[in-house]
């Protein structure tokens, strides 16, 4: 323990942390159950990776509150426990068979729960800066996968609400994301025989328009305006940003407040094996710019910029991204 311990409340910060591991336990419970869910209408590989992310989420917290000397209090667990099993029996409109409204119900519920998330990593983020027993580029990590999950999470309640109001209730599922579903000989991510994995999935999941600071404000509005859909701030962390889902479209549209620079526009790719996306795209003409974080800056044949950015693990597959071999 630090001579002068920067957390003069230890007691409330163990409160604080408490609540949240309370929510990851629901969330990680709540998210295997989505991800269990009739195949069909969800892309439920996509889930599942979130669900095994967010169980990993879970371990790295229990991780912070060890290094800060924090107990878990078992008693809270035990009835945040209990709360989230009474929770289930909210019929949503049905007795007997599954609700369509209990997708869109739960994916919302796991939106927030990942954005409350995101707001916990952003306090231990900054306790970090400050205390040696914590680790800043952890937070900054697990940051970055909360707001990946979030967009994943947001597409999929999109669809859900979709379905849920204004499709037929014949009680059978669509097939909208049949293609997620590998056959039972397709090659995994360990591949055939045990063998490594030898493709990897991109997919264009941003479109960014970048504008000068006195812009900024206006040109959200106009976009906000033209779509019909908010633009708002999606990242706490990261205030230079206003975005929202395209309408009809599985894109996110980010309007960017740029420090220098003349108004541009970009796109994002994200891939879940960065190397080899980007080597993929020098190998058709592009060329590497600089990495920033965990992502990189690169140009297309005619110079104009884009990024390519990791994606967690198992959220990209057959139904939402490109596959490369």
């Amino acid at each position: 323990m630090p001579e002068n311990p920067l957390v003069r409340r230890p007691d409330l910060l163990g409160i604080y942390l408490n609540d949240h591991l309370v929510g990851a336990n629901a969330g990680v419970d709540l998210a295997r159950r989505i991800a269990a869910g009739p195949a069909g209408r969800l892309d439920r590989r996509a889930l599942g990776g979130i669900a095994d992310q967010i169980a990993q989420d879970r371990r790295s917290l229990l991780d912070a509150m060890s290094a800060l000397d924090l107990p878990v209090n078992r008693v809270k667990a035990a009835v945040g426990w209990l709360g989230e099993k009474i929770g289930r029996l909210k019929p949503n409109g049905r007795l007997i068979h599954r609700s369509p409204l209990s997708d869109l119900v739960e994916l919302e519920a796991m939106h927030l729960g990942v954005l409350g998330k995101a707001a916990g990593w952003r306090v231990l983020r900054d306790l970090a800066g400050r205390d040696a027993r914590l680790n800043a580029a952890e937070f900054d990590r697990l940051l970055d996968r909360a707001h990946a999950q979030a967009d994943i999470l947001e597409a999929q309640r999109r669809h859900a609400a979709g379905y849920a109001f204004d499709e037929p209730d014949s009680g059978i599922g669509t097939r909208a994301f049949e293609a997620s579903e590998p056959p039972a000989d397709d090659t995994t991510a360990t591949g055939r025989g045990g063998a490594e994995r030898v493709f990897h999935y991109s997919r264009l999941l941003k479109v960014v328009i970048d504008v000068p600071a006195a812009d900024h404000a206006v040109t959200a509005d106009f976009w906000q305006d033209a779509l019909g859909q908010p633009l708002t701030g999606l990242y706490e962390d990261h205030p230079e940003y206003r975005g929202g889902q395209v309408p009809g479209q599985d894109l996110t549209l980010l309007v960017q407040r740029l420090g220098t620079g003349a108004a541009r526009v970009h796109l994002d790719l994200h891939t879940d094996d960065l190397d080899a996306e980007v080597e993929r795209l020098e190998q058709l003409g592009a060329t590497r710019g600089e990495k920033v974080q965990r992502w990189w800056v690169m140009r297309d044949p005619a110079g104009l910029p884009f990024c390519v950015l990791p994606s967690p693990s198992g959220t990209l597959n057959d139904g939402n991204a490109a596959r490369w071999d």
